[in-house]
């Protein structure tokens, strides 16, 4: 009865901490924040971005009408062609001044870009943010989700089609996307600041391996 009695009684307090244990892990991920609408919307928003490019847009902005076209450079940079005749080259969510070491110095890009109107800080950053670049929106949306931040602004119609509005940033100056409801595929962008707003029409996406998009 003894032995019984040692071997009982341990395991029984075993099962007791295991289940207190328990109760109180339970406990303590019931407590965590669940999930909302929009964090999951955001994820597999992020997800069409991340399997699909962008092959330019129409741009309104300060007046003018553009064309963007947008390509990919290297595995981390973009160039986006304007029909104005200039050129951004885009590394992540950043404009950059001149052509990744990659990219041959004395290519014809590199010579347009070199010759490309000068622009403020501000309308260059709207000019990549309407371009139409999925890598430039995936980078700014997982931003947004790495922060907890509202993803989903509201529920609107784009063009006689159900849409969402997606915050791509919490501060001005900001980007945004309005994609289908139901599909998430980006149908237009918009960039808002203080000074300066634009809005663009977004081309059809193209599958990943597709170079002349980005």
């Amino acid at each position: 009865m003894a032995v019984i009695r040692r071997i009982v009684l341990p395991v029984a307090g075993a099962i007791l901490t295991a289940g207190l244990i328990g109760a109180a892990a339970f406990a303590v991920v019931s407590g965590l924040p669940q999930p909302t609408r929009g964090d999951r919307t955001g994820v597999r928003l992020l997800d069409v971005l991340e399997t699909k490019r962008g092959e330019g847009s129409v741009i309104s902005i300060a007046g003018r009408s553009l064309v963007a076209r947008c390509e990919q450079l290297t595995a981390r940079h973009n160039l986006v062609w304007l029909s104005d005749g200039s050129a951004l080259v885009l590394a992540g969510s950043h404009v950059q001044e001149s052509m990744p070491p990659a990219v041959t110095a004395q290519g014809p890009a590199s010579r347009q870009l070199a010759s490309t109107r000068a622009a403020s800080p501000l309308l260059r950053a709207a000019e990549a943010d309407l371009a139409g670049s999925y890598a430039v929106y995936a980078t700014e949306l997982t931003i947004q989700l790495e922060r907890g931040s509202r993803v989903i602004r509201k529920e609107t119609i784009h063009q006689r089609r159900p849409a969402y509005e997606v915050e791509l940033g919490r501060e001005l100056p900001r980007a945004g996307l309005i994609v289908d409801r139901e599909t998430l595929q980006p149908l237009a962008a918009t960039f808002e600041s203080s000074s300066l707003d634009g809005r663009a029409l977004l081309s059809p996406p193209v599958q990943l391996k597709e170079t002349t998009a980005c």
